[in-house]
């Protein structure tokens, strides 16, 4: 059995003089690489390296008194300037907003800065007042004409023109179509509403397309007409009723119901 190899003494003091070294190296060029903040600045409280005071903006490596123009002031965190309410920047400086008679004066940051009030509209530097025709009132829209017709007419050419409603129709608020609906047993026809003729067993039944009308349970649509239903000897009328259908266990086969 091999003895226990005793450590290498002089090696461990070695690698720990190595060690101090390495540490002593990097303390002493962390502190000749801390960079002493120019003059109107500070280090930050936060990570690394400075910052401007309050007022003083960086340009290179120095703090530079940030210039503020007439009629604005130092932003919160005063790295910059803003223009005072009711004026905007305009190369370099803050002019006035010039809002034109009809306007009001309207914070953004885009556009003309000032809107029209109500009944006027903007046009160039102006703001004119809208044309509301005959039969319409103004209306606030986001495009297109600032007024509305009343109910009953209907926007043409610049003015408002009465619907005319056809005899058993009523008025809809729609922007297309006719403007107008038939009554509950009369069908649109062309300019007219035209009462649905409703054949013998039969009730109005409302459809998007086709017949208006339904026949009565145990009866069905023969042409314009409602025929009774004839049922086949073990036979039923179906759930619809207009139909039959055979009773279990009878198939339907060639009008009648037989056993499979």
């Amino acid at each position: 059995m091999q003895g226990i190899r005793k450590p290498n003494i002089f090696l461990m003091v070695l690698l720990t003089l190595s060690l101090l070294c390495f540490v002593f190296v990097n303390t002493l060029f962390a502190k000749d690489i801390t960079v002493k903040p120019p003059m109107n600045a500070h280090t930050k409280t936060y990570g690394s390296g400075w910052e401007c005071n309050y007022g003083y903006r960086q340009e290179n490596d120095v703090c530079n008194a940030i210039k503020v123009p007439d009629n604005a002031y130092l932003n919160a965190y005063g790295h910059k300037w803003e223009c005072k309410r009711s004026y905007r920047e305009n190369d370099g400086a803050c002019v006035a907003i010039k809002v034109p008679e009809h306007g009001y004066f309207f914070e953004s940051s885009y556009g003309t800065g000032w809107k029209c009030e109500r009944g006027y509209q903007e046009s160039g530097n102006a703001c004119v007042a809208i044309k509301v025709p005959a039969n319409a009132y103004l209306h606030e829209g986001s495009y297109g004409p600032q007024w509305k017709c009343e109910r009953g007419y209907r926007a043409s050419g610049g003015a408002c023109v009465a619907i005319k409603v056809p005899e058993n129709g009523y008025l809809v608020e729609t922007s297309h179509g006719t403007g107008w609906k038939c009554k509950h047993g009369y069908l649109e026809n062309g300019n007219n509403c035209i009462e649905i003729e409703v054949p013998a067993n039969a009730y109005l039944h409302k459809a998007s397309y086709g017949l208006q009308w339904k026949c009565e349970r145990g009866y069905r649509v023969a042409g314009e007409i409602c025929e009774v239903l004839t049922l086949p000897v073990n036979a039923h009328i179906d759930y619809s009723g207009n139909d039959w259908e055979c009773n279990k266990p009878y198939k339907k086969l060639r009008g009648k119901c037989i056993l499979p």
